[in-house]
């Protein structure tokens, strides 16, 4: 029975191909064909490949990185989708969390697994939430909204799909404030290998924000240094601190953020709009 089942072609070694690849190339292969039908939407696969390109591009933005164990608690949806393929994009491992879970089941799981990140849709954040108070290993970093399909700013850390990139409005990019701020404090968060809280003035009063960039610069080095920040950015709570805004940094050819800085800061103080 062992010989037999050797010679049989099907139970042949198969060779390893990431899972991500499936997509990619079914996205090249087909790219009009309808990957997921949700109601009364449809996502073709190059939908699908693009925006969990993104989704792994906001990932690697936090400080997520290859190896990293990321939860993701979402119900039967698109995002589901979107996120999971784009966790395994950045090279992350996904645990996905039954949506059916109780609080002390999710922080069960979170602990077991020893994720850093969590990814929740905005429908289970409460619950999400109180499991924080029980898991002493994550905390909900981001989520996914209840509308068609996120959307996280593209990048070259991610190959872009062989579609025309969306564009916005000159209108819409004027909504963006970017400003000068000048770090007056920057500090490590308990518990996060990645996160640092930074402390800037922007020039109207000081403003914390949380920054994915420990691994590149000891909170030390940040005082004093002038950075540009995204300043109407909508307040989001990660590993407990309240971050409002977004410091902006480019990606290195591995990965590692740089952040953007002013070459004149005499000329360009706390508070000067970027354009």
């Amino acid at each position: 029975m062992t010989s037999a089942a050797t010679d049989r072609p099907s139970l042949a070694p198969y060779p390893t191909y990431p899972l991500q690849h499936i997509l990619s190339d079914t996205a090249r292969r087909l790219p009009q064909k309808a990957a997921i039908i949700d109601g009364e939407y449809v996502y073709t696969y190059q939908q699908l490949d693009m925006y969990s390109s993104r989704f792994a591009v906001a990932l690697a933005k936090l400080g997520v990185e290859k190896g990293d164990r990321v939860g993701l608690l979402a119900p039967n949806c698109v995002e589901f989708e979107i996120a999971f393929f784009g966790i395994i994009k950045v090279g992350a491992v996904v645990t996905t969390i039954n949506s059916g879970y109780r609080e002390r089941e999710i922080a069960h799981q979170l602990d077991n697994s020893g994720a850093e990140v969590l990814v929740v849709h905005d429908s289970l954040l409460k619950m999400a939430e109180a499991a924080r108070d029980d898991a002493s290993s994550a905390a909900p970093s981001g989520e996914t909204g209840s509308g068609p399909a996120p959307v996280s700013p593209a990048s070259a850390a991610v190959p872009p799909p062989p579609v025309d990139e969306p564009r916005i409005s000159f209108d819409d990019f004027m909504k963006v404030q970017l400003r000068v701020a000048k770090v007056i404090a920057a500090e490590a968060i308990p518990k996060s290998k990645k996160l640092l809280k930074v402390t800037v003035d922007d020039g109207a009063g000081e403003r914390t924000l949380v920054a994915g960039i420990a691994r590149a610069y000891a909170p030390e080095t940040l005082v004093g240094r002038s950075v540009v920040i995204v300043a109407n950015l909508e307040k989001a709570k990660l590993m407990g601190v309240e971050s409002n805004g977004m410091i902006l940094a480019a990606t290195d050819p591995d990965g590692g953020p740089v952040l953007l800085g002013v070459d004149d800061p005499a000329a360009a103080p706390p508070g000067a709009r970027v354009r």
